[in-house]
């Protein structure tokens, strides 16, 4: 490989990182202003329970957002090019927080949440693939497990704004600046040598063969989806139960759980690619799967109260977690061929996330169903062990 090859790799690379991280900051910043944003759009009909609705709505529409972004996109993105499709899902998830910060009811605001969904879901799965196919055999696992860290560092970029700019449309506004980044990838970014021959051909290739595959990509990516959403989802309130209503170390220890959960979750996308070299990416996955399952049973059901076991419980799954979406972004595009890969990996990845979609109006319920909120994560996780059986429908990448 040359050195001009070499620089265009790392100039991929970190125009696919930024586009990730960038969606990712679009897609949780509207959460922190929430309390804001309908007291604004409500007026004084803004009380806890319009609250928790208008939050439901935002969560739900931001994560089907996701899925038909994802899924979409994914099918777009094989047929007309992965540069012109990430290019798309750039100007959506931008021009998505544009609107919401010209809304001027909530259900406006909800509705905006829906494209910036449509964009970030396509922006996963397109700079996943983009990087699968430019990056050599030989380091491709380490590359896609770092591009895996550009989530969280987005969730960071999101806390640096909502800390730091008061007001909720000026956060959306600088959320929508983000477009600026779709000039370099025009500009420098190239079609993958691989898309490109298999587009020349014009050979069509049916996803119907792929059918195992695709269910089995769902399964497995979905399994792991559910579980982190859960967790991440009721985290905060489940160490504020340990605690008590009653102590005020409360609000330092739920920004911990969640630091605590984020931290791990970067240094395991960053160490999942060597994990894969050594090991192979299906057995690395398969121990993560089994992992979680054990960690959730020992933080969610042991503990009953806040001690040191909680924290380090914490970390360990951020950390598994992180392993595992590092090498899920690596493993799951190479079950396919070129021709339909985009479409298949954006079904893999966002199949899962039409559940958590619907979930999110049910979570007190879930709770109230499973006797409070540990339970209620713990009995999420069983999800992990469906996601090993599924790995073992998957012989081999294509």
């Amino acid at each position: 490989m040359t050195q001009s090859e070499n620089r265009y790799l790392y100039l991929l690379f970190v125009l696919c990182f930024l586009s990730m991280t960038f969606g990712a900051m679009n897609s949780v910043l509207a959460a922190p202003y929430l309390p804001d944003m309908v007291h604004d759009l409500a007026g004084l009909a803004a009380d806890e329970s319009l609250k928790g609705k208008v939050g439901a709505f935002i969560s739900f529409f931001m994560l089907i957002g996701g899925s038909i972004g994802g899924i979409s996109m994914g099918y777009l993105s094989d047929r007309i090019g992965r540069r012109t499709v990430l290019s798309l899902s750039l100007l959506c998830f931008s021009a998505g927080s544009a609107l919401g910060a010209l809304s001027g009811s909530w259900e406006m605001l909800a509705f905006s949440r829906l494209i910036v969904g449509m964009g970030v879901g396509s922006t996963l799965v397109i700079t996943a693939v983009m990087i699968a196919e430019a990056w050599p055999l030989r380091t491709r696992a380490i590359a896609l497990g770092i591009l895996s860290v550009a989530y969280p560092a987005g969730i960071i970029g999101s806390g640096l704004i909502t800390a730091n700019v008061s007001s909720w449309r000026m956060g959306l506004w600088l959320g929508a600046a983000t477009a600026l980044i779709v000039i370099p990838v025009r500009w420098w970014v190239q079609e993958s040598r691989e898309w490109s021959e298999v587009h020349t051909k014009k050979d069509p290739v049916a996803l119907g063969p792929y059918r195992k595959e695709v269910i089995s990509g769902i399964l497995i990516y979905g399994a792991m989806l559910i579980g982190i959403w859960a967790s991440f989802a009721w985290l905060p309130t489940w160490v504020q139960q340990l605690i008590g209503p009653e102590s005020g170390a409360g609000q330092v220890q739920r920004g911990q759980s969640v630091m605590f959960l984020g931290m791990g979750g970067v240094v395991g996308g960053v160490f999942s690619g060597v994990l894969s070299n050594w090991f192979g990416a299906k057995q690395v996955q398969q121990v993560c799967f089994l992992i979680c399952f054990i960690l959730s049973y020992w933080l969610f059901e042991v503990n009953i109260t806040y001690n040191w076991q909680v924290p380090v419980g914490i970390t360990l799954l951020g950390l598994t977690f992180g392993v595992s979406q590092g090498v899920l972004h690596n493993y799951i595009p190479e079950l396919f061929p070129v021709a339909v890969r985009s479409t298949a990996t954006g079904l893999s990845f966002h199949g899962g996330r039409i559940f958590t979609a619907i979930s999110v109006f049910f979570v007190g319920a879930f709770v109230v169903w499973f006797g409070g909120y540990g339970h209620a994560i713990f009995a999420f996780s069983s999800v992990y062990l469906l996601g090993m059986v599924a790995l073992f429908f998957v012989q081999k990448t294509k």
